[in-house]
């Protein structure tokens, strides 16, 4: 080829260089959503609120569940008409009120009572008072197993409110990884549109290249099959996309069609492994999943002491004073004494009883065994997820620097081929080494970012224990 057609088959390429518009500016103006709105947004919508209402009805479960004071009051009345002496006609009634307290197994009981007397009292008004105090000495013994029972509602509802905010925080991971999975699609999106604006500058790169006799027709064919296949790549990306921006404004409460957001850039978490290795430490000691297998072995312990309990006899000491006399109120020929007593009431043969026991004596043992095996089961899950993201922290510096490296090789080989040095397979192959690095280091940075999610997670750092966020989720946490 001669120098004028070099010459302007050169300004040609350069013209094109020049006047193709740079991925993105064409991209709609949208507003960025970062991770921490994102989420303030999510927890004022949807199950969210749900997780949350589930800890209104506690406090009901407790009352429920304890043994509370009661306070009993009763009441009757009748008329005792005499056919025979009208005059004679009494009336009669009965008042009485009783309070049962658990802390102690005391029984307290008031009665008076008014009526016709007997026929050997002379047949008139009469009337009594009775004092009376109860109290349990072997089964329920000054009320053991009701304030046993009560601090297992205690330890119950401790529970109850854990397991909330477990789920709580199990949800919150969840939709920090739907924004990570939203920030993949939209960064797969934008690499495919300037993979597909490449092509195409490519394409007509090569066709001015064969306007001038310096490209050969397989060339072209590579060229437009490389489009082709940048144009296939963007579609899916679009398609995956979508779909996971109307999962985002669902979430969000919006409709797709209203949903105007685009995620933030992820930086890689905060905290480095030396930050992390001090927090497994204290997870260990007083994490909240800690608690939550301690509790469950301490209740199943006081669910064997209730049942053992059961199989005690029912002995009780009472003392009572009475007061009896003539009129409503006793007032006349009146009469008093004090009794001292005791009742035994022995099962002799309760095989349920005795069953429950048992139950509870092998539920016991194996609560025991769950809690040690799952402690020893995190432990391992946290030695893993550390080593992943070791590994990961590793992977991600060495991908920068190949993204680095690769980008400053396709420069370097589009302006060989722009040059006509090189030919058309040295570009695509730098073009595709560039692509594989790119995807595998948003890949790495995905994985990175979702195992420290999860790390925080599993240690219970995510949320405190009033349902809030204890920081940005990827910063480095502070000690649970």
């Amino acid at each position: 080829m001669g120098n004028g057609k070099r010459i302007v088959a050169t300004a040609a390429i350069l013209m094109l260089i020049l006047v193709t518009p740079l991925a993105g500016q064409e991209k709609e103006a949208l507003t960025p959503l970062s991770l921490a709105l994102f989420i303030e947004r999510v927890r004022a919508y949807g199950s969210f609120q749900e997780i949350l209402l589930q800890e209104l009805t506690l406090v009901y479960d407790r009352t429920l569940s304890a043994r509370t004071i009661q306070l009993l009051l009763a009441a009757g009345a009748s008329y005792s008409l005499d056919l025979d002496d009208p005059e004679g006609s009494i009336a009669g009634g009965t008042l009485s009120v009783s309070g049962s307290f658990p802390e102690t197994g005391t029984t307290v009981s008031a009665a008076w009572e008014t009526g016709r007397g007997s026929a050997l009292a002379g047949g008139g008004q009469t009337s009594s008072l009775l004092f009376r105090v109860e109290q349990n000495v072997l089964k329920n013994a000054f009320g053991s197993a009701d304030r046993l029972s009560n601090l297992m509602a205690g330890h119950e509802m401790t529970l109850a409110r854990y397991q909330i905010l477990e789920s709580y925080e199990d949800y919150l991971a969840q939709i920090i990884m739907l924004y990570l999975d939203w920030y993949t699609a939209y960064e797969n999106v934008t690499a495919a549109e300037f993979a597909r604006r490449d092509a195409s500058r490519l394409l007509e790169l090569t066709r001015e290249k064969q306007r001038y006799g310096v490209a050969a027709t397989l060339d072209l064919h590579k060229s437009r099959l490389q489009l082709l296949s940048a144009e296939e790549e963007l579609l899916d990306a679009r398609t995956a996309y979508q779909s996971t921006r109307r999962n985002v404004a669902r979430l969000l409460g919006l409709s797709a069609d209203g949903f105007e957001y685009v995620p933030e850039p992820v930086q890689p978490p905060a905290a480095a492994l030396r930050e992390i290795e001090p927090e497994q430490e204290a997870f260990r000691s007083h994490s909240r999943t800690v608690k939550i297998l301690a509790l469950l072995t301490e209740i199943s312990g006081e669910e064997l002491a209730l049942s053992l309990d059961d199989l005690l006899p029912t002995a009780t000491v009472y003392a009572s004073y009475s007061l009896d006399g003539g009129n409503i109120f006793p007032s006349t020929d009146l009469s008093n004494g004090v009794t001292l007593g005791f009742s035994l009431s022995l099962p002799l043969y309760d095989p349920k009883a005795e069953a429950t026991v048992g139950k509870n004596r092998v539920t016991q043992e194996r609560t025991r065994l769950s809690e040690q095996n799952q402690r020893d089961e995190l432990t391992v899950q946290l030695e893993n997820l550390s080593a992943r993201i070791t590994s990961e922290q590793a992977r991600l510096s060495l991908a920068d620097q190949k993204l680095e490296a690769a980008r400053l090789i396709l420069e370097e080989e589009r302006r060989r081929y722009e040059q006509g040095r090189v030919g058309l397979d040295n570009l695509l192959s730098a073009q595709d080494s560039f692509d594989a690095i790119r995807r595998a280091r948003l890949k790495t940075l995905t994985a990175l970012t979702g195992d420290y999610i999860e790390w925080r997670r599993v240690t219970d750092s995510l949320v405190n224990e009033e349902a809030e966020l204890t920081e940005d989720p990827l910063a480095a946490p502070t000690a649970p």
